[in-house]
């Protein structure tokens, strides 16, 4: 089983990783949230998804967001060393799973 940490910080970190257990299926109505502030040490401080890291059939493939929210779909198997271009405004775009394969890890940047 896994325990809690509590963590810390003088300063907000430049880079906040959350890891999304597969095995848990609770984590499956998770919402994805594009950009989220925090106040530390008296301060607000802003963080935006930056990328997303998906697992299934012992294959990791990922989604890169860029500031405008444009979404880059990477698979190195499907996709050799090209990204494919993806809309979050489509309806079909869900941010839990891609190509059957479910989230296991959001990448958060400082803003």
């Amino acid at each position: 089983t896994r325990g809690t940490q509590c963590t810390r910080f003088s300063e907000p970190p430049p880079f906040i990783f959350v890891e999304i257990p597969a095995e848990e299926t609770r984590f499956r109505s998770l919402t994805v949230d594009m950009r989220f502030r925090l106040e530390l040490g008296g301060r607000l401080a802003e963080w935006r998804l930056f990328g997303l890291v998906y697992l299934g059939r012992n294959h990791f493939t990922s989604r890169f967001v860029l500031e405008d929210d444009t979404v880059w779909y990477h698979d190195g198997v499907a996709t050799g060393a090209q990204c494919v271009r993806q809309h979050l405004s489509d309806a079909s775009n869900d941010l839990r799973t891609v190509d059957g394969r479910n989230l296991c890890l959001l990448m958060y940047t400082r803003v």
